[in-house]
């Protein structure tokens, strides 16, 4: 194979993230008997998480500030009653508890990973938070598939920097007898900064997941595109 070790996003590219933020709100907003709005309720918070998660992983906030702020700002948006508005921590732990026992995978993800098990290294490298991911993987039972689980508020540092595919690269658990060349690496993400820009930048492949057959915004270019995760084997060989 081409490739000595195989990097893979978590959120958007092996587990369906819109359908567990979906699942995790509903949940929230059940526990807490607030009224629900299955259309405008998501899509106001997407917005607000994605430009969140856009700032966690530039450096300008910490995961801390993303997590208390997102559904302060979120409440402030939609229309709920003054007297029905949840304490935002209180709703934050009730929607972090209900992400964490979501399970919804990626098409093709499983197939995926059982086709490439045993005949490369695989390693998670997420900017999730730890308390949410590990479950996630139990529940979705695809954590047996991966020699390393690297996230970010663990080791202390955040796609796209250099020092988390440092963690990956040089992690024991990989049972490699030398640190993989750069070359020798493939990263496999949804993410146009933090996955494709941060593995151009460190010096390895790049293979961004495009379902959506969306332009790559970026003058450098990924290694590979695709549409279909059961085009990724294609690429290693």
């Amino acid at each position: 194979m081409r490739y000595d070790l195989l990097l893979l996003d978590l959120d958007g590219t092996l587990l369906d993230y819109n359908e567990g933020e979906r699942h995790a709100l509903r949940q929230a907003f059940s526990d807490l008997q607030l009224p629900y709005d299955d259309q405008l309720h998501p899509r106001a918070y997407r917005h607000i998480n994605n430009e969140l998660w856009n700032d966690y992983e530039a450096g300008h906030i910490d995961r801390e500030q993303l997590r208390h702020t997102r559904f302060r700002r979120f409440f402030g948006e939609i229309d709920l009653a003054p007297g029905l508005i949840p304490d935002p921590d209180e709703f934050s732990e009730r929607y972090l508890s209900a992400l964490s026992a979501s399970a919804f995978l990626e098409d093709g993800a499983r197939e995926l990973l059982t086709s490439l098990h045993g005949r490369v290294s695989l390693a998670v490298v997420s900017n999730g938070f730890a308390a949410v991911q590990y479950p996630r993987l139990a529940h979705a039972q695809i954590r047996d598939y991966f020699d390393v689980v690297i996230v970010s508020d663990e080791v202390r540092c955040r796609k796209p920097e250099p020092a988390i595919f440092d963690v990956a690269l040089r992690h024991p658990a990989l049972g490699l007898e030398t640190e993989p060349e750069r070359s020798r690496c493939l990263m496999v993400g949804d993410g146009i900064y933090s996955d494709m820009a941060g593995a151009i930048a460190y010096g390895m492949d790049s293979c961004w997941y495009n379902p959506d057959g969306l332009e790559f915004p970026l003058e450098q270019q990924p290694t590979y595109v695709v549409s279909r995760l059961s085009e990724v084997p294609e690429c290693l060989v």
